[in-house]
């Protein structure tokens, strides 16, 4: 089984962390712990009988975090801060913030096993999170506590163990922070990719100042438009709304939502006209979102009569673009599945194969046509309607 980032996703735990931070706010204020010796810690928490309060009923001996301690937890949040949409902002006291962090040698309500501990406080105030990690060394942060703090924190903000279990023996920290068993390499001490997914799930990715970041080529993501006039980028994740955003950054490009976007969905002015048949040429025969001049280049091409769509398709399947694509001496099996996989996003059924590969080999179309054949398929049609926004 292939982990995936949604084993890390309790709505009841995610729903706590969310009200903690309050609605419609992106900001988690947290507190480091300096205190050294023995102190005690209330609980707080609501039950059908109300608000409950638990006076002095956790004791703790702790240790003074030291500056290695509080660099690497300023720098977890700091790094946190560039990818998903919320804001840390660390205090100097512990008087109403959202995340405090203890580093401890003992804590009278850890077992015998237990390392960390995120622990939820409620009252009618507000909700907040105590953080509890077991230092092994007092005088060096090692691996296995970088490893702790980072799995207590990745509670406190959201992440649940791996399907409830972070014993399970399929999983380790290079899958997930949040399992319990230690990798090939030792003890991971960041997030994996499917951590960041599942947080990006649930808080965000990050968007100050009108700027979202992406981690892949543009040409390997799809964009959509609703009927409501939103716009949307499809990740790992799902749709990603980026209606008010200014700027995509990719590995390969930076792209300007409204001119790059939104410019190319205002040219479309139907799904079976001449204009939804270019934007879905585009990604049939490139496999891209189309550019915005591109596009309408060749739809004034058609609607001026200078060119008829099968010439448009002729001269598109001679492009570099395209031979660098799909490649100019692939077999006819090769090529009819990369058409399958680039503009349907299946496997090819057996019957649709058989049929297309018959086609080519008898020479009764041309690649060309087989192209037009796929990018203007019920199927195809179908998918793009939702693509442009007309359902």
């Amino acid at each position: 089984m292939v982990f995936n980032y949604e084993l890390l996703l309790k709505k009841d735990h995610i729903n706590f962390a969310k009200d903690a931070v309050g609605d419609n706010k992106e900001t988690l204020t947290f507190f480091i712990d300096n205190y050294i010796g023995t102190q005690y810690l209330d609980r707080y928490y609501a039950s059908n009988l109300g608000y409950t309060h638990n006076k002095n009923i956790i004791k703790i001996t702790s240790f003074d975090n030291t500056l290695e301690d509080e660099i690497f937890i300023r720098e977890l949040f700091h790094k946190l801060d560039k990818i998903i949409d919320l804001d840390f902002i660390e205090m100097s006291h512990n008087n109403g913030s959202l995340l405090d962090i203890y580093s401890i040698s003992y804590s009278s309500n850890f077992t015998e096993n237990t390392v960390g501990m995120s622990i939820k406080q409620e009252t009618s105030m507000g909700k907040w999170f105590d953080v509890l990690w077991l230092s092994t060394s007092e005088n060096n942060l090692n691996s296995f506590d970088k490893n702790t703090i980072i799995h207590e924190v990745g509670h406190s903000i959201g992440l649940s163990h791996p399907n409830d279990d972070a014993s399970d023996q399929r999983w380790t920290t290079e899958d997930t922070i949040m399992s319990y068993n230690k990798g090939e390499n030792g003890w991971d001490y960041w997030f994996s990719d499917d951590d960041i997914y599942a947080l990006k799930k649930i808080w965000g990715r990050e968007n100050d100042e009108g700027v979202m970041s992406f981690n892949k080529n543009f040409d390997e993501y799809k964009f959509y438009k609703s009927n409501d006039e939103h716009y949307s980028i499809k990740t790992k994740i799902g749709k990603e709304n980026i209606t008010d955003i200014k700027n995509l950054i990719f590995v390969d490009k930076t792209i300007n939502v409204e001119k790059d976007i939104e410019g190319v969905f205002d040219q479309i002015t139907g799904v079976e006209d001449i204009t939804g048949k270019m934007f879905r040429l585009y990604n049939a025969a490139f496999g891209r979102f189309p550019d915005a001049e591109g596009l309408k280049y060749w739809i004034t091409m058609n609607q001026t009569k200078e060119n008829t769509y099968r010439q448009t398709c002729s001269s598109f399947i001679i492009s570099n673009e395209f031979i660098s694509k799909y490649g100019d001496l692939v077999s006819n099996q090769l090529y009819i599945n990369t058409l399958y996989s680039n503009i349907l996003e299946r496997e090819a059924d057996k019957d649709g194969f058989q049929y297309w590969l018959s086609q080519l080999d008898l020479g009764v179309e041309s690649r060309g046509e087989v192209l037009m054949g796929f990018s203007e398929s019920i199927e195809n049609i179908g998918l793009s309607r939702e693509v442009l926004g007309f359902i």
